[in-house]
């Protein structure tokens, strides 16, 4: 006997990968990962069951020509960025790439945060990478100018 209401469908157990809640969006600066950061976004886009946005923001000179030639970051981070994605899809979270050159990046992924609707940004660049006072930097502004809840590892 059935036990959910007639003319619907009860969904297939096997079906993990269901989308109810705000994106989460774990965001670095052409740096590798923070492991806890990655941990972090990727068990509560699992827990939520909502997407997973992984974001690259990569700085350039208002001219640079590195905009145009490069399409995607410095090769650590976007190895870093490929293996977080390869694990969120393995385990069935929808995930959303995004890399892009902006000469005020952390202004750009905060504006991306608004226009997609991310409920949570994981600040994930990896402070060793960034060095401490570029991370400083970056975690003031991004705790100062998100529109959402932030999240950053501790030290």
């Amino acid at each position: 006997m059935s036990t959910h209401a007639p003319g619907t469908r009860a969904p297939r157990a096997e079906v993990t990968s269901a989308t109810t809640g705000r994106p989460v969006m774990l965001l670095t600066l052409d740096v590798p990962l923070d492991e806890r950061a990655q941990r972090f976004a990727l068990e509560t886009a699992l827990g939520a069951g909502c997407p997973l946005v992984l974001c690259d923001a990569v700085p350039v000179g208002p001219h640079s020509a590195a905009s145009v030639l490069r399409m995607r970051g410095r090769p650590e981070a976007d190895a870093s960025l490929r293996a977080a994605a390869g694990e969120a899809r393995s385990l069935g979270v929808q995930v959303d790439e995004l890399i892009f050159h902006s000469p005020r990046p952390l202004a750009a992924a905060t504006a991306l945060c608004a226009e997609r609707g991310v409920g949570l940004l994981v600040f994930g660049p990896s402070r060793k990478a960034a060095g401490r006072w570029r991370y400083r930097a970056w975690s003031r502004r991004v705790r100062r100018d998100t529109p959402c809840l932030v999240w950053l590892p501790e030290d």
